[in-house]
């Protein structure tokens, strides 16, 4: 933001003061309450003032590496009156960056017509979306946002409209609890599409992402919430409740909308802020040599026991942890210098067991899945299908050879054989009940 407006905006006081300027006071008041040395790293709970000052920080910190960083939209940020508005966008343009799509902003110097804020572009099916952001003014009583949603849908679009509307409200959200607000904004979405017209015409379509982010209004808290909802105007496979006659229709509007789901998931699984630049884990990165002095990674060379007891080396190829007892332990395959192979088991550590817990998929270094449970039978579905799409042709036929159609499978492509093979082991599974943990 600059040194000297920084120094400009200190000077006032701090009811007068940016929301930015406010957010750090909080923060450094907070810091000094629970953290009494400089010595070590220390971990406390993050407040809203925290969540927010940070969480902007790294949405430009994203903008700044994956797209080019708009003065004026450092300038918007300054203005307490364009705050609001450019906040949210930094939030919106970080969202896509992280999972996957390429920025291009649109020249917001071009007065000839009204245009979208940017350009989003899927990298690995090349589809493009024209992107809208708007926020409420906060302290409004109820959650309707067809004036946001026309605002947004009469600006001229190049591609496929994607809209977010933050909907700036205190009113929480607990675990899966359907809250108020969230009915009120898909009332007024069904509403608005058998009235809203653009121009005398009727409205066009749009995927719609609902957000409620409470951290700017609870800045001395730490129970505070973050919910997104996935929606759509005008697109009825893509409503919370669209109803599906069977498992291929829910598939095939999965796939239809498969990179605005990729883009829900990624906000679902992106919402923390890494401690990290590299990556590492944090509890290794943080935890001093003890700690990563003995950290298993594949591929490492490690000092076991043979079949005999002696100690010898051995390569670690494939490792899983499983609990027994309340305890979590480590059953590794290992190589020896000689060719053969062995298995040890080892204990974790607290420390290593908060890792684990944290990041299973990559604590061994790699990205190694471990056990999942499957939520609904789409995940199930895909479970198989992670399998059987790298089967050949001849496999799949040869699996499916008592099929009652096998003429016509005869005629399938490799990819439609697996799906419909996929399909056939979910409905299977589901009847048979073994719905649940996948190896």
């Amino acid at each position: 933001m600059g040194e000297e407006w920084v120094k400009e905006e200190l000077k006032k006081d701090l009811s007068n003061r940016h929301p930015i300027l406010q957010w750090h006071q909080s923060m450094v008041i907070y810091q000094r309450k629970k953290i009494q040395s400089a010595d070590n790293v220390h971990s406390i709970p993050m407040t809203g003032a925290i969540a927010a000052l940070t969480g902007l920080a790294y949405n430009l910190y994203h903008i700044a590496h994956n797209s080019e960083l708009q003065e004026k939209l450092i300038n918007r940020l300054k203005d307490r009156n364009q705050f609001l508005g450019a906040y949210y966008e930094t939030q919106v343009v970080a969202f896509f960056i992280q999972a996957g799509f390429e920025i291009d902003f649109e020249d917001e110097d071009d007065s000839n017509s009204t245009h979208c804020e940017f350009t989003a572009k899927h990298t690995k099916s090349g589809r493009n979306f024209s992107v809208e952001a708007k926020a409420r003014m906060p302290g409004k009583e109820n959650a309707k946002i067809s004036n946001q949603l026309y605002s947004a849908l009469k600006k001229n679009a190049h591609h496929e409209r994607i809209i977010f509307i933050d909907i700036n409200m205190s009113e929480k959200t607990t675990g899966l609890e359907t809250t108020q607000w969230i009915k009120e904004a898909i009332r007024d979405l069904r509403e608005a599409e058998k009235r809203l017209k653009i121009k005398g015409n009727d409205a066009p379509s749009a995927y719609v992402f609902l957000t409620n982010q409470q951290s700017p209004y609870n800045l001395n808290n730490t129970n505070f919430d973050v919910a997104t909802l996935a929606e759509s105007f005008k697109i009825p496979d893509f409503q919370i409740d669209a109803p599906f006659t069977n498992l291929r229709a829910a598939i095939d509007s999965r796939d239809k909308h498969k990179e605005v789901i990729d883009l829900f998931e990624s906000i679902k699984n992106h919402h923390k802020i890494p401690s990290t630049f590299d990556g590492e884990i944090p509890e290794f990165a943080f935890g001093g040599e003890a700690i990563n002095e003995q950290r298993l990674i594949v591929g490492n060379k490690y000092l076991i026991p043979d079949e005999n007891g002696k100690d010898t080396i051995g390569t670690l190829l494939d490792p899983v942890v499983m609990v027994e007892k309340g305890k979590h332990h480590v059953h590794a395959i290992y190589e020896l210098q000689n060719g053969r192979k062995v298995i040890c088991k080892n204990e974790l550590t607290k420390e290593e067991v908060v890792a684990y817990n944290q990041h299973p998929n990559t604590f061994f270094g790699i990205y190694k899945p471990q056990n999942r449970i499957a939520k609904d039978p789409i995940e199930l579905y895909d479970f198989y299908f992670e399998t059987y799409s790298k089967s050949s042709k001849e496999q799949l036929l040869e699996f499916m050879k008592n099929y009652q159609n096998y003429d016509e499978l005869l005629e399938m492509n490799q990819e439609e054989l697996a799906k419909l093979y996929c399909e056939g082991l979910t409905y299977h599974a589901l009847k048979e009940g073994h719905f649940g943990n996948h190896d």
